[in-house]
């Protein structure tokens, strides 16, 4: 498992593990009123259990030992 905060935004951070996903996560998002309304009237169960701070899933790399922000491309791990 690695971990590692983004180096000038305090809230995003990458994950890797042994299940050979790369996730990407902001802690500082946050559902307004109206988007709760809007997934609460659609019933959409799967939506729901996807937690609003995960930003995206990279799946398909197997062996996956560590992950790093690019020091010189903003965004780029």
């Amino acid at each position: 498992t690695s971990v590692q905060w983004h180096h000038t935004d305090s809230s995003v951070f990458a994950a890797a593990g042994s299940d050979n996903q790369i996730t990407l996560w902001d802690l500082a998002v946050e559902k307004d009123d109206e988007e709760k309304k809007e997934q609460a009237a659609s019933n959409n169960n799967q939506v729901e259990n996807i937690p609003d701070q995960l930003l995206f899933i990279h799946m398909g790399q197997t062996d996956i030992k560590e992950v790093h922000w690019h020091r010189q491309i903003p965004g780029v791990l």
